[in-house]
């Protein structure tokens, strides 16, 4: 599945590029390909405006996933959903961080069926609570897959690091 969203990764960014207006102070970039599994892959789509001072910023992941996964068309053009469906895209979700406030009160009680003092353990024994936080595995299958999820993040993060 990688290499076909590889492969059909200029057709993507030209539909995301067309769906926004092809205004030329927005530049859609891919930023990672990875497989969530042998039928799904995970395509990480960014969007920078240049302001007329010439400061970039990113659009908003919610407000980019809502205006493209919401939209409706007009007229006969096809909406943004449809050709992006088109290309074989199942959803498109925004990859935020929660808000200080949400983190608090996720980690405030521990989810149903794990006991209060594992959760504490696994808060504590968290090595970066910037960038991680504990969530529950319950079953060898959720094992696993999280170990999968870890490699394919270990792999992209090292491949980053040396492009830099």
């Amino acid at each position: 599945m990688d290499s076909i969203c590889r492969r059909d990764q200029a057709q993507l960014v030209s539909v995301i590029t067309t769906a926004l207006g092809n205004k030329p102070n927005l530049n859609v970039s891919v930023e990672g390909v990875s497989g969530l599994d042998t039928n799904k892959t995970e395509v990480l789509i960014c969007v920078q405006e240049r302001s007329a001072t010439g400061a970039i910023h990113k659009v908003p992941a919610i407000e980019l996933s809502s205006f493209l996964w919401n939209q409706q068309p007009s007229g006969m053009m096809q909406s943004a959903r449809g050709q992006l469906s088109a290309l074989g895209v199942v959803s498109c979700v925004p990859r935020v961080r929660p808000s200080p406030e949400q983190l608090r009160e996720y980690l405030a009680s521990p989810p149903a069926g794990i006991d209060a003092r594992i959760w504490k353990q696994a808060q504590s024994e968290n090595p970066d609570h910037d960038n991680f936080i504990p969530i529950p595995l319950i079953g060898f299958g959720d094992l696993v897959r999280h170990l999968h999820l870890q490699v394919r993040v270990s792999i992209f993060t090292t491949l980053f690091t040396l492009r830099k």
